[in-house]
């Protein structure tokens, strides 16, 4: 087997695979039995502006995967913008200001990656306003339009202390950086006649539940922008007392189901047990295979073993099949068994 194929191989059991290749989403994503892109995708078209939605699960289940096909899905309906929060921003100590504004840069960079020419106005007027507030506690700081744009994709941090934030959400500059949000979506609405769709990933890795807390159940500033947005949250949020608040502010609220593998009585496992969650996981691995071009490099009891061994965890199952390859290919291979 060649090293062409390999490569291939290793980019179809990517386990930190997102959206990037949307061409690819329609070839190895695989429905759940409880939907969920495409309810998701249908609730947002329903609502529309006022569509706001929260999805979580536990890490690995898929979140990404199930956006990447809402992507899909909306892709023509609407100028889909992906902001992944968790390379972008300092998940220790994020804000709601610098999620709305790097949501706002990264419609602007979108717009600029597709050739559209886009009025910075809007852009300009909320680095302006977040300039005011900023240098009001730290110095030798300063924002335009084409650093925010700059700064998404690369490290989009403002530096700012819990305090400092604390003090900037009650402050007036906030609704004013609101209203050129409002002024940007707009810009995009005209100019493609697509509103934008916001699809915010990776916030579901914050670890400080106070701070999760604090930017989706105390505060409504998430909600506000008049498109559509989709969150990850937290799965520690989402079964927590404070999820209640989380509920006033969001439309739509969603969480991606375990899969079930083990009897909980005997702790046994067998592919009979759970016949769902089974040829779920290995219809996972049958369509990679196949994106790769190789349906039947993997032999059918090893990857019962796999399925085994992930313990019903979507991205564990990736990384073992991963490591199966590299072990493969090492001992030249064709097939592991």
């Amino acid at each position: 087997m060649n090293i062409n194929m390999w490569s291939r191989l290793w980019q179809a059991f990517d386990p930190l695979f997102k959206f990037r290749d949307i061409a690819r989403i329609e070839y190895i994503y695989v429905p759940r039995e409880v939907p969920i892109a495409s309810s998701l995708a249908q609730q947002i078209e329903t609502i529309g502006r006022d569509a706001k939605a929260v999805l979580t699960g536990q890490r690995g289940s898929g979140k990404s995967t199930e956006l990447g096909k809402v992507f899909q899905i909306l892709d023509e309906k609407y100028f889909v913008v992906w902001l992944d929060a968790e390379t972008t921003m300092d998940l220790f100590n994020v804000n709601h200001l610098e999620i709305l504004i790097g949501a706002t840069a990264a419609m602007y960079k979108t717009a600029k990656d597709k050739g559209i020419e886009l009025d910075e106005g809007p852009l300009n007027r909320i680095a302006n306003s977040l300039n005011r507030v900023i240098q009001r506690r730290v110095k030798d700081i300063e924002f335009s339009a084409p650093k925010l744009i700059q700064m998404i994709g690369v490290s989009f941090r403002f530096g700012l202390s819990s305090e400092t934030v604390k003090e900037i959400d009650v402050e007036p500059e906030v609704s004013e950086i609101l209203g050129y949000i409002e002024e940007a979506i707009e810009e995009v609405n005209n100019k493609t006649g697509h509103l934008p769709l916001w699809i915010i990933d990776g916030l579901d890795k914050i670890d400080e539940l106070n701070i999760a807390q604090r930017i989706f159940a105390e505060s409504r500033l998430l909600a506000k922008p008049s498109c559509p947005i989709i969150y990850t949250i937290p799965f520690e949020l989402f079964h927590s007392p404070h999820f209640q608040r989380v509920r006033f502010h969001f439309s739509v609220t969603r969480e991606i189901p375990n899969l079930t593998l083990f009897d909980r009585e005997s702790g046994k496992f067998s592919p009979n047990n759970f016949p769902k969650s089974y040829n779920f996981l290995k219809e996972i691995a049958h369509r990679r295979l196949s994106w790769a071009n190789t349906p039947d490099l993997i032999d059918e009891q090893a990857l019962e073993l796999l399925i085994e061994g992930c313990g019903g965890v979507i991205r564990e199952f990736i990384y073992l099949i991963q490591y199966a390859l590299v072990e493969a290919q090492s001992q030249d291979k064709l097939g592991l068994i």
